[in-house]
């Protein structure tokens, strides 16, 4: 190696998919603060906040980010692979390609074959956890909810779990373990589970290997009139600045998120060294008690907890004023005609966010087709990204500003150069299945919530469609008659749309007609705002257009109600079609990791030859059968 090679700076990635914003920011900062202290590093991060998986295939929907492709294309000298969720299938194939190129990869908590990792062992912390319950509190039924995004973890919980029990005498019964997912509403569906086992009422303690389950159920035992940790004590496998504020505060396994980076950069280093490494480095999680555990004297005044407190109410109260100033830059860009413009708003929505230095590089053909009236003819085989990349918006750490003028080779992944001690954060930019290039975020951790930068840089993908739409619209009528009769937002049909093709289904006799209405609109607008709002309109949209026959016609009704015309009148089509919306919104909750769910009333009417119905009264029946869903519902949740 040359001295020039030995002065130039290392490039190392890391690929995360944390799933919470806290274990985000923590293990960037862990691992970018770990490598300035060792020398000279260049830090590049990949992330979608959240990799969702579907067996061994990536999936790649509306509202998501999922490519990690942009990797294949830097010149890396290390890797590091973090997944809480273990997304193993991901991860694997990520690890493979950087090895066949010669690319040193660790990962953090994720099993792949023939990769050294860094494994947390919680089995020490959980059997403490559970003896100090056992012993301490007297507790005998126990439940314990699993995490199916992460055997590791869950199958070591489990057979802790068997061991204590077993251990002092206590039947393990199967029906107080349960597998679940992760979800901000997920404490009602564990309580119900439970409930319908027959062993939520009867439990003594419930430990959940994720604390977000942990607090959802906490908050759903409380508005039941359950006390934690008076009538039940709610713990945790995980720990995190969120069980520590929540009253009351969370007893949990600390994950050692810093203590991980800290290895991973160790081995990483000997990797890159040519020396020999173990398969596993193992590091362990230590147990934090509070005090829902049952022991005040646990939770001391003195553990910080005020102040984590307080920092996060002054990140919401930021995050909010950055939402009021995202969702007026975002209107603003639907509105854009121009490259130019759009590069103006874009800039604006950053300067917005707090971000200083950032660069939106899009792939150099894609502007000529943004421009143009020409149909999309990528598919999931083209290559996302091009050979040469333009930078439509920009503003460099030494005061550069870009606007559209500069091209640079993708494998400089960045118009400027890079320089020892800067990290650059890469978020792909996509609409639908149309990838359009990438954002990066230089030398700046995410100013208070990755969140909200989430939502804008999602809508940029969108925004970008709609500029190509207007193009279409300014030079064809025929586009601009098909754009006159589709919703902007969900792209479906509106209600000049139905009109010009309802005749049809009218004059053949033989028809039923659905509408649909989203269930909790307006509490997600209120607690997440109305750009979240949105998304879960066009998630409904989506799973509409998914469920229902090809030669069905959907429209936009209303804000968010959905009207389906259908030749189909057998109530089994019917029945199934309500089924499949149902299942793929909870698909879309659990792969985007929303925050809020998302549910819909359905109502249909049938018109035959033997019974016809005219269009409006079909629709007028149609509507009241849905609110009659709806309102039993409301009933159900009421009592």
């Amino acid at each position: 190696m040359s001295k020039d090679e030995e002065k130039k700076p290392k490039k190392i990635a890391l690929v995360i998919c944390a799933s919470n914003n806290e274990r985000h920011r923590n293990i960037i900062t862990s691992v970018h603060s770990e490598l300035k202290r060792r020398g000279d590093y260049i830090f590049y991060v990949l992330t979608n906040y959240g990799v969702f998986i579907n067996g061994e295939e990536k999936e790649y929907r509306h509202g998501e980010a999922a490519n990690y492709s942009l990797i294949d294309h830097m010149e890396l000298d290390g890797c590091i692979i973090e997944a809480n969720l273990g997304s193993n299938g991901l991860a694997g194939e990520i690890a493979g390609k950087l090895i066949r190129r010669g690319v040193p990869v660790v990962t953090i908590n994720i099993d792949v074959p023939g990769v050294p990792a860094v494994h947390l062992d919680s089995q020490d912390a959980a059997y403490e956890l559970l003896e100090h319950l056992v012993i301490r509190h007297g507790c005998r039924n126990i439940n314990l909810v699993l995490n199916e995004g992460n055997r590791r973890i869950s199958d070591s919980a489990r057979a802790t779990y068997r061991d204590v029990l077993e251990k002092h005498g206590i039947p393990v019964d199967e029906r107080r373990i349960l597998d679940s997912l992760v979800g901000i509403q997920i404490g009602r569906q564990i309580y119900d589970k439970y409930d319908r086992r027959g062993v939520m009422r009867d439990a003594d303690a419930v430990i959940c290997v994720h604390d977000v389950c942990s607090l959802g159920l906490t908050m759903e035992l409380e508005s039941r009139g359950i006390r934690v940790p008076d009538d039940i004590k709610v713990c945790s496998f995980n720990y995190s600045s969120n069980s520590m504020v929540f009253r009351p505060s969370v007893t949990g396994i600390d994950r050692r998120d810093k203590d991980a980076a800290v290895l991973a950069c160790d081995v990483l280093k000997r990797l890159m060294n040519g020396e020999q490494v173990s398969e596993a480095t193992i590091y362990k999680g230590r147990t934090v008690f509070r005090r829902s555990c049952g022991c005040d004297a646990c939770d001391g005044d003195n553990d910080g907890s005020a102040g984590i407190y307080q920092n996060l109410i002054f990140n919401k109260v930021e995050a909010a004023s950055q939402i009021k100033s995202a969702m007026y830059l975002s209107d603003i860009l639907e509105q854009v005609e121009t490259i130019g413009q759009l590069s103006s708003g874009i800039d604006g929505m950053m300067k917005g966010l707090g971000i200083a230095s950032y660069y939106c590089c899009l792939n150099e053909s894609d502007i000529d087709y943004i421009m143009s009236d020409r149909a999309d003819t990528k598919t999931d085989a083209d290559a996302p990204y091009d050979p040469v990349m333009r930078v439509i918006a920009g503003r460099s750490t030494g005061g550069d500003v870009f606007s559209g003028e500069t091209t640079f080779p993708i494998g400089d992944i960045i118009p400027v150069e890079a320089h020892a001690g800067d990290i650059l954060i890469f978020y792909p930019i996509h609409y639908r299945n149309r990838d359009f290039g990438y954002m990066v975020i230089h030398n700046d951790y995410m100013p208070v919530n990755v969140y909200n930068y989430r939502i804008c840089h999602e809508s940029l993908g969108n925004n970008i469609a709609n500029l190509h739409r207007q193009m279409i619209l300014r030079s064809n009528l025929k586009a601009l008659e098909e754009l006159h009769m589709h919703d902007q937002m969900t792209n479906l049909y509106n209600r000049h749309g139905l009109s010009r093709f309802a005749p049809g289904f009218e004059e053949s006799g033989s028809f039923s007609v659905v509408m649909i209405d989203m269930d909790g609109l307006k509490s997600i607008n209120d607690t997440f705002g109305h750009l979240a709002g949105n998304n879960a309109i066009c998630n409904l949209a989506d799973a509409v257009i998914e469920s229902a026959d090809n030669e069905d016609f959907i429209s936009r009704y209303g804000g968010d109600e959905f009207l389906i015309l259908s030749h189909h009148t057998d109530e089994g089509y019917l029945t199934g079609l309500k089924e499949s919306v149902n299942s793929r919104l909870a698909q879309a909750v659990e792969r985007q990791r929303l925050p809020y769910d998302i549910g819909m009333s359905f109502g249909y009417a049938v018109s035959r030859p033997d019974a016809r119905l005219q269009l409006n009264i079909a629709i007028e029946e149609a509507d009241k059968a849905m609110y009659v869903e709806k309102n039993e519902k409301k009933q159900r949740r009421s009592s």
